[in-house]
């Protein structure tokens, strides 16, 4: 690394190193022939790390493909820079985890659910019936088939719901848009088939 002030190549004494949440590391430099202080800043390579897809294949890591599931979960849009603070926490969580640099999909979506349930436990909810919910994987992980395995994935995640009880009828639902309908139970279970393929 070359001083951005002199351009000298030499070693340049670390003062200060310093990790951020989102897995970044800020190092604050001195350069030994003309002094001068800087700070540089280092942060995991996605493309160093590889996932193992539930079917075998391992493919690079892609930011874009968690981005593209993360905002299709979220029930409200978030500034891309939340998002992006996101991204990087799940890389952060999932590099140590990570066998000659390659990671499974499954453990990149568990670290996505855990983000998810600290910022927004609707969005949490509506990535793991994609993620959890899917019965076409091909590594023998049964997917849910009725609401009943989505309630005890549920009550695994939120004990208090144990002993819940729904009210005897519902009659609306609340949609994304804030718009009001008439609860359909059938429309609810189709829901939950059509993220599970």
């Amino acid at each position: 690394m070359n001083c951005p002030r002199c351009g000298s190549s030499a070693r340049q004494e670390v003062k200060d190193t310093r990790s951020g949440a989102d897995g970044r590391i800020n190092r604050r430099r001195r350069c030994p022939d003309c002094h001068h202080d800087f700070q540089t800043v280092e942060q995991f390579s996605g493309s160093a790390l590889h996932v193992r897809k539930s079917d075998g294949r391992i493919v690079t890591f892609s930011p874009e493909a968690v981005r593209r599931s993360m905002v299709e979960a979220a029930v409200r849009k978030y500034d891309p820079d939340r998002i992006q603070e996101l991204i990087d926490s799940v890389k952060a969580d999932v590099y140590p985890l990570a066998d000659d640099g390659s990671v499974s999909s499954e453990e990149i979506g568990e670290a996505v659910l855990r983000h998810f349930r600290q910022i927004d436990v609707v969005s949490q909810i509506r990535f793991a019936l994609a993620h959890l919910g899917r019965c076409d994987r091909t590594d023998g992980r049964p997917g849910w088939v009725d609401v009943n395995d989505f309630r005890r994935w549920l009550v695994t995640q939120y004990p208090q719901l144990q002993y819940y009880r729904p009210p005897a009828r519902l009659v609306e639902v609340v949609k994304r848009d804030n718009s009001y309908e008439a609860y359909d139970r059938e429309k609810l279970v189709a829901g939950i088939r059509g993220s599970s393929r």
